[in-house]
């Protein structure tokens, strides 16, 4: 792989970890299985700087969360 192909999402340095709770029906989210990453300081739901995921099994939820941590 050549570095120009890759982008940074986020450090995880400095990221706070928030579970989706029922986004598959507000947000039309893929499963029900969603986690998001945000710096402390943005507060805004719609800022450009908040990562929002989803995987397929509560499982592999529970492994990213913790892998976050």
């Amino acid at each position: 792989q050549n570095p120009k192909d890759l982008v940074c999402l986020v450090q995880f340095e400095y990221v706070e970890v928030y579970r989706g709770i029922g986004w598959k029906k507000k947000y039309h989210a893929p499963t029900d299985f969603c986690f998001a990453l945000k710096h402390p300081q943005i507060q805004k739901k719609t800022s450009k700087y908040i990562r929002y995921f989803c995987v397929e099994t509560e499982i592999a939820l529970d492994q990213w969360v913790m892998g976050v941590r």
